[in-house]
């Protein structure tokens, strides 16, 4: 199987390394880079100030189809993009780190007040917030070392299962299994780490979840081997396999490619977060890899965080639009 996508990845694996084919990427639905998706030398760029509009717009009361989960999940968008943008194009691995942590923390936050705000925003609507989005938030805590934040998602992540919070939208398979939502049944991703976290603790999953794709099972199954040749070929076939799911070629294939968001095409999180499981388990992880995908400056930025991420002191916004989440829903814990 691996060989096959290697062979229809080659070309791929040979371009997207640059970075200024990267950013080509990064930009294909947008006339300019630098001041409109990227910051420039005098503002930090149109779409940042977009945000900035509607949160503005928000806060005043002049617009009311946002809420501050959505604005966060923008801006946690905004600054991954940015952080990739610095490391690739500017070469600022402490500018880029700068907004993984922030984009971590506003993903965060997003995903921790959307659960308790549902119901009181929306009284007929069961929490539907996208499992997906919720599993590149949890990587992002776990590569960033906020081990609380981690596990508060991976909480969430159960008790969302546990009590079936959004059975309204889910659909019964053919084995008559209820899974959570189309996207979680495709996207098989979603559930490695949540596997993995369990393998690692010694924690028995008692509650019905997707199964796992043979790929990742062997891995779940052998997240902690010690053989370096066996981790090397584990690591080269999930990169390959990252890659072919980044292809955007038709409307038909992007609805089965979990990493078709330019945000993800280079950024590997899924192998970077077993990776520190890893680590923090005391395992011994691979000093130098073969597979180009984690030989991008992206992919050893990661690699060379040994100690948690300083938090930043301010995230803008975030404190004004929990306030006025707190103000319409006062039973909202707001998190430190």
């Amino acid at each position: 199987m691996f060989k096959k996508l290697f062979k229809k990845n080659k070309n791929i694996i040979k371009n997207v390394i640059s970075s200024e084919t990267y950013i080509e990427k990064m930009k294909y639905d947008f006339i300019e880079d630098e001041g409109f998706r990227y910051p420039d030398n005098n503002s930090k760029g149109s779409e940042y100030e977009y945000i900035t509009s509607i949160t503005s717009s928000y806060l005043s009361k002049e617009i009311n189809y946002q809420s501050p989960e959505l604005i966060m999940t923008r801006l946690r968008s905004w600054h991954l993009d940015n952080c990739f943008y610095q490391i690739m194009h500017k070469k600022n691995s402490n500018k880029a780190l700068e907004y993984f942590a922030q984009s971590a923390l506003y993903g965060f936050i997003s995903l921790y007040t959307n659960r308790m705000a549902a119901n009181c925003q929306f009284p007929y609507k069961i929490n539907d917030y996208s499992y997906p989005l919720a599993n590149t938030y949890l990587a992002q805590c776990l590569i960033a070392g906020y081990d609380k934040e981690y596990e508060s998602i991976i909480h969430w992540f159960y008790t969302s299962i546990q009590y079936r919070e959004i059975d309204i939208v889910s659909y019964v398979n053919e084995h008559d299994t209820i899974y959570l939502d189309t996207d979680t049944d495709r996207y098989t991703s979603v559930w490695f780490l949540y596997y993995l976290n369990h393998k690692a603790k010694k924690i028995t999953i008692n509650i019905d979840t997707p199964p796992l794709d043979e790929y990742y099972k062997q891995i779940v199954d052998n997240w902690d081997t010690e053989d370096m040749r066996e981790l090397e070929k584990f690591i080269y076939n999930l990169s390959e396999y990252h890659l072919e799911k980044t292809r955007e070629d038709t409307k038909e294939e992007q609805l089965n490619n979990e990493f078709n968001n330019p945000l993800y095409w280079l950024f590997p999180y899924e192998i970077l977060a077993w990776l520190k499981l890893r680590e923090q388990a005391g395992h011994k992880n691979p000093k130098t890899f073969t597979h180009p995908l984690m030989n991008t400056p992206i992919a050893k930025m990661f690699l060379d965080i040994k100690e948690p991420l300083p938090k930043p002191t301010e995230l803008p916004y975030a404190k004004e639009l929990l306030e006025k989440l707190k103000g319409q829903c006062p039973e909202v814990e707001i998190p430190t």
